[in-house]
């Protein structure tokens, strides 16, 4: 094989000579001239990658090989942020720049770029034949047809790759892949991960995560023998530092102890052994031949998207290195990068040697032929010489027409000895004046730097580098260089093709500085945050919470579904709720969902947004375990109450002061101050918010906390609010240094709540012994009365008789009936006593207040002085109550007195009356009142006004303030057990100087309640008969009085003197008994046992029961457990005889 080499390059040498002279000698046939077809070629970025430079010479090649063709090349940069539409601004300019040119074929070179062709190719290319170039976007393998297109797609065979470096080296146990952050490695690393995954358990494949060089190449240092190295593709490592891919390819492979297999041949020569690649030369070779089919008239959619085919190729050095020099390769791979010994490099110079003497005599022979021919050769060599300078003439329009910035300069001095017109524009000088400077007189570098630069690239290494250019403007722009020996006229210049990267560093930091944020916000984050994608729902990325709170490992989870990852609960139900809630808002806040984490089910707060990641719309998912919240509430606000110490959410008010003013107000300080927002607080003065009269108070204790560093006791005063209203506080503060200045953390809570209640607790606790003096006020005045009763009963009855008795002896009548007239006021006065303790039931009936108050407020008017003017205010729709028209119209009368003493020289007396509802909170405050819906009188005069002492004894009974003889004192306490009857509540409020106004709530009638059938007596003749009463009574007079009563009138009258005495009778003398009348408040057995007893023996015994009280409970009950009637006592005798006569006619 190598002897097959030098027979090719011993043809050469006589090949070309030949030519030469077929070529000098051959007459010269005019052509006409043509006009080459003009092809756009769109590059994705503003510098072309290792990649994309060999895919560009391949096809150029190509398509110079057949034909000349006219060549535009566009960079689109397609990297710039989408914060602005670049891509718009950018449509609008290749519309304008392109519009008068036409081409006859336009080539995306690679991904983005034929992404944005197949998006506006028709907008901004209509009816011009397109190719697309893709590298693993399936969209782009087979564009539309209607859109005049075709493609050439390479795909990397990554399994073949590493299964034919398995074959090398049979002993590998394990596989190391590296990688780096750039979008398109990532990328990378999903097709390889995609088809490794096809693998089986033999390798184990271990993915090294993202590190700096420095990292990498420690690691890949220190590997066992049995491991491989698999090499991705780095753009930038952990730091963000930027690499060419072959760059970092190169300085991984130096340190490797272990071999190393990559999947493109852009990286042979870096240090990569070789294999199955896809190759960058056959995918321009293959661009270049679909692109001459078009040209020669073929339909782009009628060729069929075409593979660029993978080439076999290995680095010689690599080989060497690890001792696979001999070992079979696949068939018809080719050798890169040999080894050339001393001989087998000199060789050829020999050959040369021969070669140039047999030229020399062949020279000589042409010469002597020239000669011969030389008048007859002149005229083709001048058209000679004019194509020459044709030739050259294209060339400088070519380098002067094109957009980009270039420069020719001599690498001997550094002189710039021609530039085109895009670098006038660049640079801001004239075409003279920029070919008189150095290029020293431009780049900022050092001269040394620059000239040994320049040395390099004129030793025939092609030289980039980054730099700064300075402008005619003396503005400093960021550029990238490309420079490359070029010959021309016998000269070596260095061609330097210049690009202005000042916005890309900007964007570049822009966008490091944005990433190097988000990155520490995503990932030191201690809730739980991840990336997948829309449809699938894969996991692109996750934080460290994510994977501590999900159980997954990140290596193993990268790639895969939520749904292979097991996360959801129900894995349709469950994301398909979370999908339809996000379709419908378009983000997500605080949603529960049901998942599973740590292999268990389990409860979470999901928010989640869309973001662009990977150029792609993916979904940011944020959320938190809420699981032990849900299972037990009372654990979870413990919880809270914890999480709550974070000043943020403290429960009470925060205020951080350094030099006397705010320098930090957390939410719950802005509500109690009552400011809008925080900000109105910040960097006021802490005494704004505090009352004169404190200010030196607060300047103490700050002192204290800040110079002698002690924490400040608590301690209770007021803070003022914006609008400047005080409220009642709890202050204490410690010592804090905030933002590197002394200052103290003050914390406060709102106590006027707290000081609200233990004043209404005061007087709920008021309220209490007031009622409880009233209860035993009136227990005393109804035993009293009680007692009373009996007394009066007696002197009543036998004032009676003995007004019967003495009808003939008028001198002595008058003086009874006073003493009856006084026996019944006395009575009265008692039914008043009683009303007030309430034992006295009321007969409760519907009535309109208003309707009532109308009668009695006519009757005022005629009654009061004239110059106390009545003022009515009732509600139009005031709903019914529950009460006694009588009771009713004495509370108003009483009122209404006291009103009058209360002005002897006049006022106002106002009556008011409306429906209002009393809430919980309202009855939690006044005691004895429930909550509900009431009606509200409400009385009122202008008089004289009472003091608190006053006003707390007014419902005593007998309390009064009148003179003596004016007054009994049972005005009022009548009021008050009549408002208690009612079920209601009186309250007064008085004020002295101003007036008195007393409140009565009486209940809105909602069901008519019954009452008792009591048996009413008559003052008509009175009753007689012959029949036989028991009369049983403990009282000797009332028992006396009654049996004299009874047998005046024909009464056959048995006594007993109680209940145990009555049933002894009763039991023996039943058949004789028409009737009995039985006291209920007697001692022993006492009355209720005795009825029990009677009526045991006799359920159809007639049993009278007579009380001192009113239609009590007690009354109720005797009278539900069969007593036939009742009687109240004092009675008189003709109530007594008519009740008796009543219950003896009934059957």
């Amino acid at each position: 094989m190598r002897y097959l080499s030098t027979l090719r390059y011993i043809g050469r040498i006589f090949f070309f000579p030949a030519i030469f002279v077929l070529i000098a000698f051959s007459p010269v046939q005019a052509k006409e001239p043509s006009l080459p077809p003009k092809v756009l070629l769109l590059h994705s970025f503003p510098l072309a990658s290792h990649w994309e430079v060999k895919t560009r010479e391949s096809f150029r090649s190509t398509l110079a090989a057949s034909r000349t063709v006219e060549i535009y090349e566009e960079y689109l940069d397609l990297t710039l942020p989408t914060v602005v539409d670049y891509r718009g601004m950018l449509l609008d300019l290749l519309r304008v720049k392109y519009s008068q040119i036409d081409f006859d074929l336009v080539v995306a070179m690679s991904d983005p770029a034929s992404d944005y062709l197949l998006q506006h190719g028709q907008e901004l290319f209509p009816g011009i034949p397109k190719i697309l170039n893709s590298g693993g976007w399936n969209e782009l393998k087979e564009p539309p047809r209607n859109r005049k297109m075709t493609s050439v797609y390479f795909e990397y065979d990554v399994l073949a790759s590493l299964r034919f470096a398995l074959k090398l080296f049979p002993e590998t146990t394990d596989v190391l892949i590296v990688t780096g952050s750039g979008n398109f490695t990532k990328f990378l690393l999903y097709i390889v991960r995609k088809q490794l995954a096809k693998l089986g358990a033999s390798p184990k494949l271990t993915y090294l995560p993202i590190l700096s060089i420095e990292e990498i190449c420690d690691k890949v240092s220190r590997l066992p023998s049995n491991y491989l190295v698999f090499y991705i593709g780095i753009a930038k490592d952990s730091t963000g530092r930027r690499f060419r891919p072959s760059e970092a390819c190169k300085i991984i492979s130096d340190a490797a102890n272990a071999p190393v297999f990559g999947i493109s041949d852009t990286y042979l020569g870096s240090g990569i052994i070789g294999g199955k690649l896809v190759s960058s030369e056959m995918n321009g070779r293959t661009l270049g031949k679909v692109a001459l089919r078009i040209l020669g008239g073929e339909k782009p959619e009628a060729i069929a998207p075409t593979r660029a085919l993978d080439k076999t190729v290995f680095d010689w050095r690599q080989l060497k290195r690890w001792g696979l020099l001999g070992h079979p390769l696949t068939a018809g791979a080719e050798i890169k990068y040999r080894e050339i010994t001393f001989l087998g490099q000199y060789w050829h110079w020999f050959l040369i040697g021969v070669g140039l003497l047999i030229l020399q005599s062949l020279v000589i022979v042409l010469l002597l032929v020239q000669r011969k021919l030389k008048r007859e050769k002149e005229q083709e060599r001048l058209k000679a010489e004019q194509s020459l300078r044709e030739s050259e003439q294209r060339y400088r329009e070519m380098f002067h027409s094109d957009r980009v910035v270039q420069l020719l300069i001599d690498p001997e001095d550094g002189s710039i000895n021609d530039a085109n017109q895009a670098a006038c524009d660049f640079y801001g000088y004239g075409f003279d004046e920029l070919t008189n400077k150095n290029i020293t007189d431009i780049n900022t570098a050092s001269p040394e730097w620059i000239y040994k630069a320049m040395g390099e690239a004129e030793s025939g290494n092609n030289l980039s580098f980054r730099g700064k250019h300075q402008l005619a403007s003396r503005e400093i722009r960021d550029v990238e260089v490309y420079s490359s020996p070029l010959t021309q006229e016998g000269r070596t210049f260095l061609h330097s093709t210049i690009f202005d990267i000042t916005k890309r560093k900007q964007a570049e930091k822009a966008l490091r500085i944005s990433e190097e944020k988000f990155s520490k916000i995503f990932f030191d984050s201690p809730v739980a945050v991840c990336i997948t994608t829309i449809n699938e729902g894969r996991l692109l990325e996750g934080n460290h919470a994510f994977f501590e709170q999900s159980g997954h490992n990140r290596e193993k989870s990268i790639g895969k579904t939520t749904e292979e990852l097991d996360f959801w609960s129900d894995p349709v139900g469950d994301r398909e709720r979370v999908l339809e809630r996000y379709r419908k808002e378009g983000s997500i806040r605080n949603m529960e969902a049901n998942t599973r984490l740590k292999n268990q089910d389990s409860t979470i707060l999901w928010s989640l947004d869309p973001i662009i990641y990977d150029d792609q719309k993916c979904f940011l998912n944020v959320f938190i375990d809420i699981t032990e919240r849900k299972k037990a509430q009372e654990a979870l606000l413990q919880s809270e109450a914890q999480f709550r110490i974070l000043v943020e959410n403290a429960p009470v008010g925060v205020v951080i002061q350094t030099r006397n003013r705010a320098a930090y107000v957390n939410k719950k300080a802005a509500e109690a101050f009552g400011a809008k927002d925080r900000e109105e607080l910040l960097g006021t003065p802490v005494l704004n918010r505090v009352p004169e009269r404190f200010h030196d108070l607060v300047l103490k204790r700050i002192k204290l906390a800040i110079v002698e560093k002690q924490s400040t006791p608590p301690l209770e005063y007021q803070f003022l609010r914006i609008d400047g209203s005080e409220f009642d506080v709890e202050v204490m503060a410690v010592p804090f240094n905030y933002q590197n200045e002394d200052g103290t953390l003050i914390f406060f809570q709102d106590i006027s709540r707290k000081k609200k209640e233990a004043a209404d607790k005061k007087t709920l606790e008021a309220q209490l012994g007031q009622a409880q003096k009233m209860q035993a006020i009136g227990t005393l005045a109804g035993g009293i009365a009680h007692d009373f009763n009996n007394i009066l009963g007696v002197v009543i009855g036998f004032t009676e008789m003995a007004l019967l008795k003495s009808q003939n002896r008028r001198e002595i009548t008058p003086e009874l009936s006073r003493i009856l007239e006084a026996g019944e006021r006395a009575r009265d006065l008692v039914r008043q006593i009683m009303t007030f303790s309430r034992k006295v039931e009321v007969e409760l009936k519907p009535l309109s207040l208003n309707d009532e108050l109308k009668n009695i407020v006519d009757l005022l008017q005629r009654t009061l002085p004239k110059m106390i003017d009545i003022e009515t205010d009732f509600a139009a729709d005031l709903t019914p109550i529950e009460a006694n028209a009588n009771q009713l119209e004495q509370i108003i009368l009483n009122l209404a007195n006291n009103a009058q003493h209360a002005m002897p020289e006049g006022g106002n007396l106002a009556f008011k009356t409306r429906n209002i509802t009393l809430t919980a909170d309202y009855c939690a405050r006044h005691l004895e009142v429930k909550p509900g819906r009431y009606v509200l009188l409400e009385v009122s005069d202008t008089g004289m006004g009472m003091d608190e002492q006053t006003k707390e004894q007014i419902f005593d009974p007998f309390f009064t303030t009148k003179d003596v003889g004016e007054g009994t004192g049972l005005g009022l306490s009548t009021v008050y057990g009549i408002v208690k009857a009612f079920r209601g509540q009186i309250i007064c409020y008085s004020e002295p100087g101003v007036g008195t106004t007393f409140k009565i709530y009486l209940p809105a009638f909602d069901t008519q309640i019954s009452t008792t059938d009591v048996v009413s007596s008559s003052k008509s003749e009175l009753a007689t008969g012959n029949e036989t009463i028991l009369l049983v009574d403990d009282d000797d007079a009332l028992r006396e009085l009654g049996r004299q009563i009874l047998t005046m009138v024909g009464y056959k009258t048995i006594t007993a003197r109680s209940g145990e005495e009555a049933l002894d009778l009763y039991t023996k003398q039943k058949d004789a008994l028409d009737l009995v009348i039985l006291d209920l408040g007697m001692p022993g057995m006492g009355g209720y046992k005795a009825l029990e007893e009677i009526l045991k023996f006799n359920p159809r015994a007639k049993v009278v029961i007579a009380s001192g009280y009113a239609a009590t409970d007690a009354v109720n009950k005797a009278l539900q457990g069969g007593a036939a009637g009742y009687i109240t006592k004092p009675f008189s005798s003709a109530e007594l005889l008519s009740t008796v006569r009543k219950l003896l006619d009934l059957d």
